[in-house]
Formats: C-alpha cells, sequence, structure tokens
C-alpha cells in the first residue's frame, strides 16, 4: 500500500509566536522539504509548496499584516536556502 506524502500546514491553533519560533529551526524546513517518503521536490514542487505555505499565512485573520509579511519572508529565506543545497531537486 503506497503512502501519500505528508506536506506541513499550519494548524489555526498555533500562535505567531509559536510558528514563528517553529520555523526558525531548521528542522522545521528539514521536515517540510526533505521528507522521507518521497524524493527530495524539485525547484517547481518546492516553490509550489512554499506558495501554498504562504497562502495559508495569508489565510490567519488572527495574525497582524505585519506578522504575516514576517512569516512569509521567513518561508522565501528558506526556500532560497533549500534551493541552494548541493542535493538533487529531482521530484
Amino acid at each position: 500500500m503506497e503512502t501519500e506524502c505528508e506536506v506541513i500546514t499550519i494548524g489555526s491553533e498555533e500562535s505567531y509566536e509559536d510558528l514563528k519560533e517553529a520555523m526558525q529551526a531548521q528542522t522545521y524546513w528539514v521536515r517540510f522539504f526533505m521528507r522521507p517518503c518521497c524524493p527530495a521536490p524539485g525547484e517547481g514542487t518546492a516553490r509550489s509548496l512554499a506558495e501554498r505555505l504562504k497562502s495559508e499565512i495569508d489565510a490567519r485573520a488572527d495574525f497582524a499584516e505585519g506578522q504575516r509579511a514576517d512569516l512569509k519572508g521567513i518561508v522565501d529565506e528558506r526556500l532560497a536556502w533549500y534551493l541552494a543545497l548541493p542535493v538533487s531537486h529531482t521530484a
């Protein structure tokens, strides 16, 4: 039986502070981009995953505009980090 890869999403119960702290940790992004069930995503897929996460951030009405911008900036920084890694981005 084939298992579908889980994509990390943000929960509606996570506070801005908790989410920012989690997103600043290297392990968050390793789990986000490099799931053991599938190959490392290619550039297009990685960008799509990052855009999906940014859309989830935008949907959080409980975050101020500056907080959403701050979190989306972290997503952009980590996408750039991932794309610069010396790994095969094939999926």
